[in-house]
């Protein structure tokens, strides 16, 4: 399964380096731990512009998902300012996570990233 994430910084536009840097940052962090991660356009259909999605292959066990929290969790902690959105795409509408605030949840990250897996289309 591919889910595709956008990293945000607030008041930043998509082609600045601070988010720029953040977003290698990402990659780097992703394929370190395995999962194989590459940087794609918009993944919002009628986005344009310079806006960078990660596109990463995960499997649907839970400890994939684990490191992805791990990721997303140590991503986020770098800098409070930032947000993430997970979207996964399905047959019908796509399923979207958005990650923000400085208050974050490991069991509640986990458990929705978890359900983006378990819920994949057939």
């Amino acid at each position: 399964m591919v889910l595709h994430l956008r990293p945000e910084l607030p008041g930043l536009s998509p082609g600045d380096d601070p988010l720029q840097l953040a977003t290698a940052e990402l990659i780097a962090d992703l394929r370190e731990a395995g999962l194989p991660a590459t940087e794609t356009g918009p993944a919002t259909p009628g986005t344009k512009g310079t806006l960078t999605d990660v596109a990463v292959t995960i499997g649907g066990s839970t400890a994939a998902a684990g490191a992805l929290v791990r990721i997303i969790n140590l991503w986020l902690h770098r800098d409070r300012r930032r947000t993430l959105t997970i979207t996964r795409s399905g047959p019908d509408t796509p399923e979207v996570i958005k990650i923000q605030g400085e208050a974050i949840s490991d069991r509640t990250l986990h458990e929705a990233i978890q359900k983006l897996l378990d819920d994949e289309p057939a």
